[in-house]
This record gives C-alpha cells, sequence and structure tokens, in this order.
C-alpha cells in the first residue's frame, strides 16, 4: 500500500461543517461549504467526509480479505475488488 498523506484519522464532525482530527490537537481538516445545497445535504456531506479515513482504512481491509477467499477458493469471483480498487485510488488521488 501506499504511504498515507492525508491528515491520520479518525475525523470527526464538530459541527457548523467544520471536520478535524480527532487525534492530537484536533487540528481542522477541512470545512464543508453548503454550495448552494440545503442545510441538510450540507450536514449529510460533513459526516460523509469525517467518515472517510475509516471507510478508506476498511476498503483496504476488505480488499484483502477478498483476495485472501479468492485465493483460498472460497469464492470464484471478487469482481468487486476493481471497483475497491478504483476507490481506493481515488481516494489517494491516484485516479480522478
Amino acid at each position: 500500500m501506499s504511504e498515507i498523506k492525508h491528515t491520520p484519522g479518525p475525523w470527526r464532525a464538530c459541527g457548523q461543517r467544520l471536520i478535524a482530527s480527532a487525534a492530537g490537537a484536533g487540528l481542522p481538516v477541512c470545512s464543508v461549504l453548503p454550495g448552494g445545497v440545503g442545510s441538510e445535504q450540507a450536514d449529510a456531506n460533513e459526516y460523509l467526509i469525517a467518515a472517510a479515513p475509516e471507510m478508506l482504512e476498511a476498503l483496504r481491509e476488505a480488499r484483502g480479505l477478498l483476495w485472501a477467499a479468492v485465493a483460498s477458493r472460497l469464492i470464484d469471483d471478487a469482481g468487486c475488488i476493481t471497483q475497491i480498487d478504483d476507490a481506493i485510488a481515488k481516494a489517494i488521488g491516484g485516479a480522478q
């Protein structure tokens, strides 16, 4: 796996659309601008972004487990591995 370059997780939604690192000093990671969406949607964006580091780690773990299951012939096909690879690449800046 590639070196982690983002602010380490976990992150937390602080309210007022601010996402901060939950570790250390709790420094801000980013803020979510409403950008013409409603308040409910902007809040949902805040929570989704705050969960990003944990979701990335879960995808990496799931990918490893799927490959192990294929190698052990517990499952025949893990076609979703390509989707997982694409999502991981996008999350770490390797694909647009």
